[in-house]
Formats: structure tokens, sequence, C-alpha cells
């Protein structure tokens, strides 16, 4: 027998049968062939493993890898080498990403994604003449929410057409890979910043972005729309790339993507710079800025975005009025009561023949009008202005108005204001019976003749007031309205 003639008659004449060719197709040709060696034919064999890039999060986002190591020579089939992935349930590919229309990572291959569970890559040009590991392919995939906690997915080297790769080794030709515990995707954001803004300044505000989700969160965005008068000058968190665009409204948005992967139940900051334009730039300013982070098949939207409120120094931010008594001409005759507080009422004890105080209406002589403001200040702001106005019914023309600020330490006695109810600022003399609308200027207080006073910052400070009418002098009411400015 002619065995040259026979390995060149299997080499020309080859069925594909299951895979296999009839040159490997049983022991005995091998037997037959052993004089001459095997072909080089048998030797053909891509191999395929199955990796897990990127675990699949439910509601996210996961990436597969497909690793082909391909064994063969020049005498090789020079078919087509296709790789097929067919996707468990709750898995699907995305036709529009890059990966599946021959952009990176998967230069060397052309996938095609059906909208589905179905994904297939085909190797560019010829095979490889000598052993080779070929470039990996990436499957990117979307994942339902609702996607069980533990999955398997497998791929084959593709052996389903005339043409394609005859590979003479089934044994490696599939490979699965599992994965376990698929966990929720959930970040959410807070903004903050420190002290107070300077029109044409310097400024900063804070976003802590938390993984409240129990798998490592990946390629999450913050955009923060920045209101007309602020400009964004760049971020110091080396972990995030930050770009800004003007918008029609003179706003600038600032979007910023985090490189890293955010582990569970961790936090990462975003500082944003800022400067601030001149008063003119903030026309139509806004008292609030927000920001808000997104990820893909993020499941509580809920915390995903955050507002932090501001203002410029100096600038007013509220009003408040505090009111006591009621504006009725003196006609409760003593049922609305006054409200002194304990430390004004030992002070008058200690310093006045009759203790307690009178309230309002009250005609009664001899007795101490009081009254405390307190819970004044507020957390977000200082107080920058304070009006008191009082109606009183004048019963001696010796009796007066008192401002100061008394604790448990004691009356305040370099933060006291005293004048009599029969000399200016008053709108006429007080005399016997006379009603008097008193207001007062607490930041410009007169003192006869020719002083004045200031009781706004420690009104400011202490956050409280007490008002005092002695002795003979009844009270309609007493009422304080206050500014506030941002500290």
């Amino acid at each position: 027998m002619n065995t040259h003639l026979v390995s060149s008659e299997l080499r020309t004449n080859r069925t594909p049968i299951r895979g296999i060719t009839l040159a490997c197709l049983s022991a005995a040709v091998a037997a037959v062939l052993a004089s001459c060696g095997q072909p080089p034919e048998c030797a053909c064999d891509a191999a395929l493993t199955k990796l897990v890039l990127e675990p699949p999060l439910a509601g996210g986002e996961g990436v597969f890898g497909l690793v082909v190591n391909y064994h063969g020579s020049e005498l090789c089939d020079d078919g087509e080498l296709c790789v097929e992935d067919h996707l468990p349930p709750g898995l699907t590919c995305d036709p529009n990403d890059p990966a599946y229309n021959g952009g990176s990572p998967n230069t060397d291959w052309t996938c095609t994604c059906d909208g589905g569970s179905d994904v297939r890559c085909c190797l560019n040009g010829a095979l490889p003449t000598s052993p080779t590991t070929l470039q990996r392919i990436q499957v990117p995939v979307l994942v339902a929410p609702d996607v069980q906690e533990k999955g398997k997915n497998c791929a084959s080297i593709a052996q389903d057409f005339e043409g394609s790769f005859e590979d003479h080794t089934d044994a490696n030709n599939m490979s699965c890979a599992e994965f376990t515990g698929l966990g929720r995707v959930d970040v959410g954001i807070k903004k903050r910043h420190e002290g107070p803004f300077h029109y044409q300044g310097l400024g900063v505000f804070n976003l802590i972005v938390t993984n409240y989700g129990d798998a490592s969160a990946t390629g999450f965005t913050v955009v923060d729309t920045m209101p007309p008068g602020f400009h964004f000058a760049g971020t110091s968190s080396p972990e995030w790339a930050c770009d800004a665009v003007f918008n029609n409204d003179n706003s600038e948005t600032v979007t910023c993507t985090y490189s890293g992967a955010l582990l569970p139940s961790t936090s990462t900051t975003l500082d944003l710079h800022v400067t601030l334009g001149d008063y003119k730039s903030f026309t139509g300013k806004e008292d609030v800025n927000c920001a808000k982070v997104t990820q893909a098949g993020d499941l509580n939207p809920d915390n995903d975005g955050d507002c932090d409120p501001f203002c410029i120094s100096g600038e007013v931010v509220g009003t408040a009025r505090f009111e006591s008594g009621v504006d009725d001409e003196f006609s409760a005759n003593g049922a609305e009561l006054a409200s002194p507080s304990s430390a004004l009422l030992d002070w008058i004890d200690m310093n006045y023949a009759h203790s307690g105080t009178r309230a309002y209406d009250d005609s009664v002589q001899d007795r101490y009008f009081g009254h405390t403001f307190t819970d004044l200040q507020s957390p977000e702001s200082d107080i920058c202005g304070a009006t008191l106005t009082l109606r009183v019914s004048c019963g001696d023309a010796n009796d007066s108005v008192l401002l100061q600020y008394t604790d448990e330490q004691g009356l305040d006695a370099s933060a006291r204001w005293v004048h009599t109810l029969n000399t200016p600022p008053y709108n006429s003399p007080c005399d016997f019976s006379m009603d008097t609308l008193v207001v007062l200027d607490l930041e410009d207080l007169p003192i006869f003749p020719n002083a004045s006073t200031n009781l706004l910052p420690t009104l400011a400070a202490r956050g409280f007031l007490d008002v005092l009418v002695q002795d003979d002098t009844k009270v309609d009411f007493v009422n304080l309205d206050l500014t506030y400015c941002c500290e």
C-alpha cells in the first residue's frame, strides 16, 4: 500500500464528521498512518476558557471574558474561528455597546449581539500558524433587577456550518463560569460646604458618595449644576475626573466620573473648587446647589441627589417676627401673660421691692413688666438687624424701658440699655395714661443726650433678650422683628 498516497488523499478529500476529519477518524486509520507520522491537521485545536471579569450586579452590569488558546500549524484548516456565548436568563447584551461594534476592547474579533441572549464573536483574518493565545474577548452584559443570586454562563467554539474552523478536540470546546452573590447597586450622595461664600472669592463644595449596596460600585458619575455666579475651578480629588460646560443661563454643569471601585459601606469625597463673581453675576440667584450621582441599575433613587443651601456673606437670607401679647389697645386687662425667664425674675426679686411681674394690659402700679424673647438664633445665619416695637400706656413720667441680658450668671451690665419714657426717641412725652408706640432699632439705640449704643452683637451671640418696663406703665404688646444674614 502506498501510504504516502493514502495520506495525501485524506488531506485533500476530507469530509467533516461531528467536527472530526477522516484523517483523525479512528485508531485503525491512525495505525495505518503510523509509519509515515500523524498529519499536522490532527493537531489543530482551539481551547476555550470562560472568565468573570466584572461580576454581574442585579439591576446593573457585568462583564464576562472569553480566552481562546489556539494550537495549530500552517497546514491547519483556514476556516472561520468563532465563539458563541448563550447568556443565561436575566442577562442580555446591548448591541450599542462598543464591544459589539468592532471597537475596543475586541479589536481582533467581530462580535455581534442580537439584543437578547446570544453573542457571537469571529476572529478577524487568518488563523495563526503557531500556538497562540488570542486576544481576550470581553462580553459586557446588562443584568435584570430580579436576577437570581447564582448563575452559570457557558460559551463554546462554534462548529455549526460549512466553512467554520474544524476543531479536532471536542473536550475543550466549551467552558462555563459560575457567578454567585449578585450584589445590588445603591450609591447615594450628600452635599455640603463650610462657612459662607464671598463675592469675588473662593469656595469649595464637598460631595460625599457612599456605596450603600452589597457589591463594589464602579462607573458612577456625579453631575452638579452650579448656579449663575459660581464658576468651576477644578477638583482636588485625585480619583475623579471632571469637566464643565456653560449653559445658556450662565450656569455651569460639572460632570465628574470616578475611576476606581467603591467597596460596600465605604465613601469617597469629591471636592469641587469654585470662584465667585461679583454681585451682578448672581442675577436671579438661587440659594441652593444640587448634585446627583448616577450608576446603571441603581435600585434606590431616593438617595441619588442632595441639595446644599448656601448664602453669600452679608446678604439677607430671611426675617422673623417674635410676638408677645396682643395689639388690642389694652382691652384684655391682664389676661395675656408675659413670659419672663427665671433668671430675670430672680434679678427683679434682688433689685426691686416687689417681686414678680405684671401681665399685658395690667394697670397695677409698682410692678415691673418683664418678658424674655428666647431661641432667636438661626443655625444657618446670623442676626444682622433687630427692631423692637411695643405699645405702652404711661403711668408715671419717670418710668423706663429696659433692654438687658440676664442669665444664671446674673446681669450683663456691659450690654444693657435703659431710657425713661418721657425723653426721646419716643413720639411724645409719656405723661400719665398717654398711649405711646415705641419703636427701637437695637443696632442704633439713642442714649440721652447725644450717645448711642448697639445691642445687636450681644443679641446675635446670646440668642435671647429681656424686655422690661417699670414700674407703673401698662404694656399692650411687644414684638421683636429680626433680620438674618449669611454668616
